[in-house]
């Protein structure tokens, strides 16, 4: 363990923060939802509509109707790694209840989140109280090869002459697959990346310009609550934000500092570490992905998308092989048609969204 701040004035309060306070970590809680999707045969292009939308919970008719930062919706099919990226709620929930009731209680408990959770519709949106020490830990294995490691307060102990008194040895514990956790990294580090903006913005967007090397995290709000946890190949580190009464948050105004309070430690706690990039595990294989088709990418379709899929799971079709199709359709349509059509423009940029895999 680097470093631990439990409170900004101990002098005032010695309450910790990070070991006793439990506080709902809101979008926090999304790359453990994902990771149990991954195991349920999800790929970062798995797509669900983004919508507003009513969920029936029970068989009485009961119905939770959960809705985005803003109420911004893409109103289309969005794959999972935009969904992760921008935050949305709707396909976070749909996931959720398509995995099962217990597929994420049972994944944060693996990486080593200790709370009490209920399988409830909200859960996917981190509603339940989570400890800040357990989800810096439960993000640990995302960050080394799925495996997980027990914060570790005193590390050794030596005397005046530098004999060794007490050393702690730290063991880990093989929790996830290395290449799902890659996966899932992959997809934290489009949280920093406006070029997945596509309906609204990234999450990491406001902090993206103060990062100087490869990171990975996920920001997670409430009404009462900011969190910004995130993750280098060498460091975890996980920053809330809110009032112990408990207060509503003026997210207008102190939405972001959790986020740039990470920033600026990743940066500093870093500084003297070589910049090194997430590695990929001999299973993880990265694809250039056209963003509209969801398709393998080709100068033809523009501007690529690199993202990591576990062996297999790839797309196998260009988006050459659309772009074809749907030309071949324009004309046969054209030709069934009496009236002479204006002349087609080389790119289809009304076309639908379709996200393929196979």
């Amino acid at each position: 363990m680097r470093a631990l701040v439990g409170g900004k004035d101990y002098g005032e309060s010695t309450y910790n923060r990070v070991t006793e306070a439990s506080r709902p970590p809101g979008s926090a809680f999304k790359p453990f939802l994902y990771y149990a999707a991954l195991e349920d045969g999800f790929t970062p292009l798995t797509s669900f509509r983004s919508e507003p939308t009513d969920f029936e919970v029970n068989e009485d008719g009961d119905t939770y109707s959960p809705g985005n930062y803003g109420e911004i919706y893409a109103h289309d099919f969005i794959p999972m790694n935009e969904a992760l990226a921008v935050s949305d709620n709707i396909f976070a929930v749909k996931t959720h209840l398509y995995l099962g009731p217990d597929a994420l209680v049972e994944t944060a408990q693996r990486a080593g989140i200790e709370a009490d959770l209920s399988p409830i519709p909200s859960l996917a949106l981190g509603t339940q109280n989570i400890k800040v020490l357990d989800l810096t830990a439960g993000y640990g294995p995302f960050a080394n090869n799925g495996k997980a490691v027990e914060p570790t307060f005193i590390e050794k102990i030596t005397d005046a002459d530098g004999n060794v008194l007490m050393e702690t040895e730290q063991p880990t514990n093989q929790v996830f697959d290395p290449e799902k956790s890659y996966v899932i990294t992959d997809m934290m580090q489009g949280t920093f990346d406006p070029s997945m903006d596509s309906y609204t913005s990234v999450t990491g967007q406001s902090i993206a310009h103060l990062m100087d090397r490869p990171l990975a995290g996920k920001s997670g709000s409430t009404d009462f609550d900011s969190w910004m946890v995130g993750f280098s190949p060498q460091l975890v580190t996980s920053v809330w934000v809110g009032y112990d009464d408990n207060r509503e948050m003026n997210h207008a105004e102190e939405g972001q500092i959790s986020k740039r309070i990470w920033a600026q430690f990743m940066g500093e706690g870093l500084e003297d570490e070589l910049k090194l990039d997430f590695s990929p595990p001999s299973g993880v294989v990265m694809a250039e992905i056209d963003p509209e088709t969801g398709l393998l990418g080709s100068e033809e379709c523009g501007i690529a998308k690199t993202v990591a899929f576990e062996q297999g799971t790839a797309p196998q079709k260009s988006c050459t092989e659309e772009l074809e199709n749907e030309a071949a359709d324009t004309e046969t349509r054209e030709d069934q048609r009496e009236d002479d059509l204006p002349e087609q423009k080389d790119k289809f940029f009304d076309r639908l969204k379709k996200w393929f895999q196979s």
